[in-house]
């Protein structure tokens, strides 16, 4: 999903586009996204305190049929383990199937990123938690060149929590 200001970034009136990544079919699975600037879902039923845009954004999904329109933002509730963490500013779009994490937003949100034994490690400093998620990526052939070239990297099934 790209918006075109910046990572994170989506309080501009105007409802410029650019080019996304390509990611897997839309479907009920999270995903990381390398290539995405805003976190956007379109499970309503997994965003709490979700209110109207006072201007939609246009995105340009590059595994959608193109543009498509985020008309609320709310927060979403990732549950672990043994606890729970939310990521604030999460466009909800609903033509869109599944949520996408931007992986810019998260660095925005002062998460560390690494990358270690075919998982990708995001640590919440605040939360003192990590996440690992499997990686996987259909052209690249190390966690290094799945990085640098941004494909797509699959943590649990988000839309199946609840």
């Amino acid at each position: 999903v790209q918006s075109g200001w910046g990572r994170g970034l989506f309080k501009k009136p105007e409802a410029p586009v650019a080019p996304a990544i390509r990611v897997a079919a839309a479907d009920a699975q999270g995903i990381v996204d390398t290539g995405a600037t805003n976190h956007v879902s379109g499970c309503s039923h997994l965003l709490s305190n979700l209110r109207r845009l006072k201007q939609d954004i246009l995105l340009n999904l590059a595994s959608s049929d193109g543009l498509v329109m985020a008309t609320h933002v709310g927060s979403l509730r990732l549950l672990l383990k043994h606890s729970m963490i939310k990521l604030d500013n999460v466009l909800y779009c609903p033509l869109v199937r599944g949520t996408l994490i931007s992986l810019g937003q998260l660095l925005n949100d002062d998460f560390t990123i690494a990358f270690e034994n075919q998982s990708m490690l995001l640590t919440a400093l605040v939360h003192a938690i990590v996440w690992r998620w499997a990686v996987t990526a259909s052209v690249a052939q190390s966690i290094g060149s799945c990085f640098r070239q941004g494909y797509q990297i699959l943590f649990a099934a988000l839309c199946s929590l609840f």
